[in-house]
C-alpha cells in the first residue's frame, strides 16, 4: 500500500508525501483511486474542515484514513470537521438566536462544549430525541 499525507496546512499541487502533503481530503481520495485504491491517508494533526460531505464510494474501498502516526506514540490529533462558526447572535425574550441559513444543524457547540439547541414546545403526539433530532407520534399532515 501507499501512503499519501494530507495536512491543513499543505497544498493541492504537492506530491502527498510526508513532508509535501495535499491539503484536503478530496485531492488525497483522488491519489488514492489513482493507486488502484490500495493507500493509506494519513492525516497530520489539525483540523481538516469539509465544506460538503465526504463521499467514499465503491472505488476507494481498499483505502484506509487513519490519524498520521495511529497505534504509535507519535499519533498526530487529527480532526475532521463539517462544523461552522456561526455568527450574528442576539438576545430576544432571553433566548439567544442567530440565522443559519440551509445549514442541518444537528449539533451545536459553545466555546468547544456541546450545548442543547432550541426545543419547539408544543410538538404533537409523543416525542422522541433520536440522534439527528426527534420524532413524533402524530401523523403527518
Amino acid at each position: 500500500m501507499i501512503q499519501i499525507y494530507v495536512s491543513p496546512s499543505g497544498d493541492d499541487s504537492a506530491p502527498g508525501t510526508r513532508d509535501r502533503p495535499f491539503a484536503t481530503l478530496e485531492r488525497a481520495r483522488a491519489a488514492a483511486r489513482e493507486a488502484g485504491g490500495k493507500a493509506v491517508v494519513q492525516l497530520r494533526g489539525g483540523v481538516h474542515v469539509l465544506d460538503r460531505t465526504f463521499e467514499l464510494g465503491a472505488a476507494g474501498s481498499g483505502t484506509v484514513y487513519q490519524a498520521a502516526g495511529h497505534g504509535t506514540p507519535e499519533r498526530e490529533e487529527a480532526v475532521v470537521s463539517g462544523g461552522r462558526e456561526i455568527t450574528g447572535w442576539r438576545v430576544r425574550d432571553g433566548v439567544w438566536l442567530a440565522g443559519v441559513g440551509g445549514l442541518d444543524i444537528r449539533r451545536l457547540y459553545v466555546n468547544g462544549r456541546r450545548a442543547p439547541r432550541a426545543a419547539v414546545p408544543g410538538l404533537p403526539g409523543t416525542v422522541t430525541a433520536t440522534e439527528t433530532g426527534c420524532v413524533t407520534t402524530a401523523p403527518s399532515r
